[in-house]
């Protein structure tokens, strides 16, 4: 079974430092760092923190080689989504630190409701019930700045960042926080939808905790339960019946009467 030696020097390998090189990173001369590896000297708990911080790698898995899905992910994805996933690890990060010293941000989840009929008619129900627990703030996602209020509504940390092409966004969940990150996009609408997708896979607990999207309207993941649930969350929560029926009145569908 591997141990914290060999899975520190898994790191230095990937690191692609010397031995040498990496002890100094750590503040480690090269006679100590051999000992460590060797076994004959433990890593102290600095020496870890430092090798975690360094190789973005948490402590518990340097120790027990067991992982959260986060971190593990923010480690080893690259590209667009690895961006993403690593901005996420840094906002759990800060907010579980927050809340460590009185600053939480408590999730504020709402009712499913029973597990009845087709995904989309789930993702309008669930949307139902989001849309319920906006009302009751006294806001309205037709008003209201959307990260604003799903951040006060809901509980989410949401921050839009700039993380390249071909990614739209994420949700990351943990104990400690519910995140969303949003990729920077120049249509508004594209970035609200995606907003109000990565919210309906948090509050129906897809993936549990790490869900990544990187095109929203990719048809490949028209077949996905989780994803049509999401998009049929989305556009219910985005749109409500009673909004579209007002702004359509007797008139019919037109691009005039639709609602921005």
């Amino acid at each position: 079974m591997p141990n914290t030696p060999d899975r520190v020097r898994e790191l230095i390998q990937a690191s692609g430092l010397s031995q040498r090189d990496f002890g100094l990173r750590i503040g480690l001369d090269d006679s100590k760092l051999s000992k460590s590896l060797s076994g004959s000297r433990r890593f102290s708990s600095l020496d870890l923190a430092r090798i975690a911080e360094l190789c973005t790698v948490t402590v518990d898995w340097l120790i027990t080689g067991e992982e959260p899905p986060l971190a593990l992910a923010a480690r080893t994805t690259g590209g667009s989504a690895g961006e993403a996933i690593r901005a996420a690890r840094r906002y759990s990060t800060l907010r579980s630190d927050m809340a460590a010293v009185g600053f939480p941000q408590p999730w504020q989840p709402v009712l499913q409701g029973p597990a009845a009929g087709n995904w989309t008619e789930r993702g309008r129900r669930l949307a139902t019930n989001a849309l319920g627990a906006v009302a009751r703030r006294g806001l309205s996602v037709q008003q209201e700045d959307l990260p604003k209020l799903v951040e006060e509504v809901f509980g989410v940390d949401v921050a839009v960042v700039e993380v390249g092409p071909d990614f739209d966004g994420l949700a990351a969940a943990s104990s400690e926080a519910k995140i969303i990150v949003l990729a920077t996009c120049h249509l508004p609408s594209r970035q609200r939808f995606t907003l109000a997708h990565e919210l309906g896979h948090l509050l129906a607990g897809d993936n549990q905790e790490l869900h990544l999207d990187n095109d929203v309207f990719d048809k490949a993941y028209a077949k996905e339960p989780s994803e049509i649930q999401a998009n049929a969350f989305a556009a219910a929560f985005l749109t409500p019946e009673e909004d579209m029926r007002q702004a359509v009145g007797t008139t019919g569908l037109t691009e005039a009467s639709l609602p921005l």
